[in-house]
């Protein structure tokens, strides 16, 4: 669509709008300023934004990416919290870890210059947000997805992992690991790592951990 098509789109559905609302309304949808409405800025437009609960989600999100706080997502970043090795493409060794998670980063990077910015992965969850119904739906789908530990009833996350704690002067506890992206795989290094980050979340006394399941 455009400036011109404009007012034959709008009779078409009996829309009645004065010449500025016009512009107005075409300059809402033409986001890049381009004179024209693709159809992915027309669909844009129509969906609309998410509210400020779902907002702050992606943000928090984000925010277990950007190790830096920069702003800016890279890819050594994203290799030391998604782990690829279950990915079957790289257990079959028709990828690389490093191309699984360069094909991973494209879903998010926009402009592909090799790097994530808080807008691109907004926007992608802007789609996202507009499939999904229930704010509590949401806020389960984002913690599962970026092990953000904590949440009430069905948004309570399910996906980080939990140790039995054994403790030398105190009873036994299973205990979330609050952050537990970007864990090593080998058995030794990983459980050393984790009882380091146990004590960065205030677990002390540990004698010894166990994996559950």
């Amino acid at each position: 669509m455009t400036k011109r098509s404009g007012p034959t789109f709008f009779n078409c559905f009996n829309l009645r709008f004065n010449a500025a609302e016009k512009l107005s309304l075409f300059s809402t949808f033409d986001r890049d300023g381009s004179g024209t409405v693709s159809y992915d800025e027309f669909i844009r437009g129509v969906r609309g934004e998410m509210n400020d609960f779902r907002l702050e989600w992606v943000n928090k999100a984000f925010s277990v990416l950007d190790k830096d706080g920069s702003g800016v997502v890279t890819t050594a970043e994203m290799s030391q919290t998604y782990d690829v090795s279950a990915n079957p493409a790289v257990q079959s060794g028709k990828v690389t870890p490093q191309q699984a998670i360069a094909q991973f980063m494209k879903h998010f990077d926009q402009n592909s210059d090799g790097q994530i910015t808080r807008e691109e992965f907004t926007e992608n969850y802007e789609w996202v947000s507009a499939s999904i119904d229930s704010d509590d739906y949401f806020e389960l789908m984002m913690r599962n997805a970026w092990h953000i530990a904590g949440g009430e009833g069905w948004s309570a996350n399910t996906s980080n992992l939990r140790v039995l704690v054994k403790h030398t002067r105190s009873p036994d506890e299973v205990v979330c690991v609050l952050n537990d992206l970007g864990l090593p795989r080998d058995p030794a290094l990983r459980t050393m790592e984790v009882v380091k980050r146990l004590k960065s979340q205030g677990v002390m006394d540990i004698a010894k951990i166990e994996f559950c399941g």
